[in-house]
């Protein structure tokens, strides 16, 4: 039986963690930190139950950043989304878009790019991963007036599709799972 380890700063506000494990034991733990200024994303990974890895910051600095999910694929492949705050020229406020970042068996991560269509207000991501390593997201979408939900995909951690929208227009919908 193995002890409970603390994986966040002790003493420091963390919340929304998430964890997944691959088919060779690699567990990789995701969650928000509250930085100061700003909340970031940062991991953790731990082989079979041994050893946590040092902490890693998944977003980059000065933004706020959280709400992430993970997801692992069958070679490893360890997929983060999560929502960061940037200004909207658009719309002449900060909105939430969603980021990602990649991590092959607990190596560094990846280059953050985002997910969602830049101006659109996402948030409420939801992840799942088929046997050929194409994850795909839902997320929620606000326009001002109305909700709907789109999806877009990523196979083995390459670019991700163009989102579409899945719910039929002119009506609220949220909470895609």
């Amino acid at each position: 039986r193995s002890s409970a380890t603390t994986l966040s700063a002790e003493g420091q506000y963390a919340q929304n963690p998430r964890v997944v494990t691959d088919i060779n034991g690699l567990s990789t733990a995701v969650w928000q930190h509250d930085q100061g200024p700003h909340d970031i994303v940062q991991a953790r990974t731990s082989l079979r139950g041994g050893p946590w890895s040092p902490t890693a910051d998944v977003c980059e600095g000065g933004r706020n950043s959280f709400s992430p999910q993970v997801i692992v694929d069958s070679n490893g492949l360890a997929t983060v989304v999560y929502q960061t705050n940037e200004y909207s020229a658009i719309l002449g406020n900060n909105i939430s878009v969603m980021k990602s970042r990649t991590s092959f068996r607990g190596g560094a991560w990846s280059t953050p790019v985002t997910v969602s269509v830049q101006g659109e207000e996402s948030y409420g991501q939801q992840l799942s991963v088929d046997s050929n390593g194409l994850v795909t997201a839902v997320y929620e979408v606000e326009d001002g007036s109305n909700f709907f939900i789109k999806s877009t995909a990523s196979l083995r951690g390459g670019a991700w599709s163009t989102p579409v929208t899945l719910s039929a227009s002119g009506h609220q919908t949220e909470s895609p799972q």
